[in-house]
């Protein structure tokens, strides 16, 4: 058995068991659901998975030069990129405990000219 750092937050490491030498397919995929559960926790506004059920799962984003760019992120932290390049800032959105994006009401109708 070996173990390998993950790198959870920036210069916060967690050691992870792995079998071999190298991570498996499987084994690294447990490590980003790991380090993506852990980003999730840590980050401010997050709303509790009873609150999941307030997203407006039907409207979505009318924008659709933001939707593209944001189906194209690869992490959170891609996301916020996105988000604050459109003139959002913390606080604008939050995620549900599955880490999906809502932008909060009072910036849903304010014009972004990107």
């Amino acid at each position: 058995m070996g173990t390998i750092e993950l790198e959870i937050e920036p210069g916060n490491f967690v050691p992870f068991e792995i079998k071999g030498e190298e991570p498996t397919f499987s084994e690294m995929m447990q490590a980003k659901k790991l380090v993506r559960k852990s980003e999730m926790e840590s980050r401010e506004g997050t709303i509790s998975p009873k609150d999941s059920s307030q997203f407006d799962t039907t409207t979505g984003i009318k924008n659709n030069k933001l939707r593209r760019q944001l189906g194209g992120a690869e992490n959170a932290k891609e996301e916020e990129n996105i988000l604050a390049n459109f003139g959002f800032r913390e606080g604008d959105y939050v995620r549900d405990a599955r880490g999906n994006l809502a932008i909060t009401p009072r910036r849903t109708s304010a014009r972004h000219k990107n």
